[in-house]
């Protein structure tokens, strides 16, 4: 079993309470359909902060697993390229190996290759190093459509390994719409904050353009 060393609770916190602040603040950007939110954490611009990502991971280690305590799991995973920043600092609280999807294939014996479809693009993803019947957490900065963690999922379960849960950053999904995850995922969904990305236009019948944000704590879904 893992065991997670003590959190600095005034800094998570106030990591998580600064990011709910600036998200309010965030640029959207169109892409066809999908509002794309840009902020340090979520798209790299223009810079990141190690301390305030090292703050943040810290707090979404504690949503999931409360306990200080991470029994049975064998490994966290994540998809390039931003999740890898907090993936890394959640893989290393809890002493486990990050396995981190990418987007280029190395043909290699053992390598899961599947293809994600999210809001605004298409690709495929390959896994390595995965081994069978053992259990992993997927860590990733943005729950939006659900498409990566679906694919992830496909791959683990084309491995013969197991998801224990997932733990993100910012979901655009509200907790009343994660039943279908959570019933896949057998396992806890946690979020850390909720941003919700509301078109103007659509309240005012046409009259105003552009975003409005709202932004609130997220959420801990246990299977």
């Amino acid at each position: 079993m893992s065991a997670i060393g003590p959190p600095s609770r005034e800094t998570a916190r106030s990591a998580k309470e600064r990011l709910k602040k600036e998200l309010l603040t965030a640029t959207v950007i169109d892409l066809g359909q999908y509002p794309y939110v840009t902020h340090p954490v979520l798209d790299g611009f223009p810079a990141i902060e190690p301390g305030f990502v090292s703050g943040l991971a810290d707090a979404m280690a504690e949503a999931a697993f409360p306990k200080r305590e991470a029994p049975g799991v064998d490994g966290i995973i994540t998809v390039e390229a931003m999740g890898i920043p907090v993936a890394f600092l959640v893989a290393d609280a809890l002493h486990v190996p990050l396995h981190i999807a990418r987007k280029k294939e190395y043909k290699v014996p053992g390598e899961i290759v599947v293809r994600r479809k999210t809001g605004y693009s298409e690709s495929h993803i390959a896994f390595n190093g995965l081994q069978e019947g053992r259990t992993y957490w997927f860590v990733d900065s943005l729950l939006s459509t659900g498409a990566t963690l679906r694919a992830t999922m496909l791959a683990l379960n084309l491995a013969g390994a197991k998801i224990g849960g997932a733990v993100f950053l910012v979901s655009k999904i509200e907790e009343k719409e994660t039943a279908p995850i959570t019933e896949s995922v057998h396992g806890p969904v946690v979020a850390l904050l909720t941003l919700k990305v509301v078109n103007a236009a659509e309240q005012t019948g046409g009259e105003a353009r552009g975003y409005r944000l709202r932004v609130s704590d997220g959420f801990q879904v246990r299977a």
